[in-house]
């Protein structure tokens, strides 16, 4: 498992790496930090969601009852459901981090959530990109190249209608899912592991009849 050791020099304030044994530091493991970034930024998202599908004025101000719900499923897949403050439809989503030994920091994991008439996939980044932007995103083996739309915050980038045809079929018989993002100077690449995803599709899909 890869981890990254931040130490603290009280005399000079700077950071660096180095043995466990020499310096005092605090640890933190790369899988953990990328299922806390993701289930973080999912959750934004889904408020984010039902707040512009109010009667358009925005999210409603003073109201405590919206929440997002967060459940483990198996082979490190998470729901999530975040109801909605008015009574509306629920937003709901299933969620996997990237593999951390095979993927670049900057690729967070891979999202499938509830759409109005099919599931939407998309691809979670660290950093946001411009809104106007299209990425080319190109996912397994032989690849799949699909131009992909930046969506809120900009960490998330929606494949095209149709992507959840293979979440469906081909996704589920294979162990790993590869994927690279085109954009700047640098690709981001990765590896989202696929087992427990039939699963984990399943309990989105009984979700989206009545969410």
């Amino acid at each position: 498992m890869d981890v990254i050791h931040v130490e603290l020099y009280p005399s000079t304030r700077s950071c660096r790496t180095a043995d466990l044994a020499r310096k005092r530091k605090f640890v933190l493991t790369v899988s953990t930090w990328r299922s806390i970034l993701l289930v973080l930024l999912v959750s934004t998202v889904l408020s984010a969601r039902l707040a512009s599908a109010q009667s358009g004025t925005g999210p409603p101000s003073g109201r405590e009852d919206e929440q997002t719900l967060s459940s483990e499923l198996p082979d490190g897949w998470r729901f999530l459901r975040t109801h909605s403050p008015t009574g509306g439809a629920d937003a709901v989503s299933i969620i996997h981090p990237a593999d951390t030994s095979q993927s670049d920091l900057d690729l967070v994991g891979l999202m499938i959530r509830c759409g109005e008439n099919d599931p939407e996939v998309l691809v979670a980044i660290l950093l946001a990109l411009p809104a106007d932007s299209r990425p080319q995103v190109t996912v397994g083996s032989p690849g799949r190249q699909f131009e992909s739309r930046v969506t809120n915050p900009g960490t998330l980038l929606l494949l095209p209608k149709g992507t959840a045809d293979l979440v469906r079929k081909e996704w589920q018989n294979q162990q790993n899912l590869s994927i690279q993002i085109d954009y700047g100077k640098s690709p981001i690449r990765g590896v989202i592991k696929l087992t427990g995803l039939a699963t984990a599709f399943k309990t989105l899909q009984a979700s989206c009849g009545r969410h």
